[in-house]
């Protein structure tokens, strides 16, 4: 939770980025060099226990988290969630 990630701004990449801090975009067109920038620039910052934990809080509150997953299946299967 909290690691950097630098991703081509496709629209499911933007939905994600919404929610997490972490996740950098760029657009496919950007030169090599910018890419390389914005990776140069990512690598330099370390993620402190307080980002992590942010990060991780902010996981289990989203679309991704396990609760989430679970109501969201028992939606589609039609039974309780647990």
């Amino acid at each position: 939770m909290g690691t950097p990630c630098l991703a081509s701004a496709l629209p499911g990449v933007r939905w994600v980025a919404q929610t997490f801090a972490s996740v950098h975009l760029a657009e496919l067109e950007w030169a090599d060099e910018v890419w390389a920038e914005l990776i140069r620039e990512m690598s330099n910052h370390k993620v402190t226990d307080d980002e992590r934990a942010a990060s991780r809080a902010r996981f289990e509150t989203s679309a991704f988290g396990m609760a989430t997953a679970e109501r969201e299946y028992a939606k589609l299967w039609g039974v309780d969630a647990v």
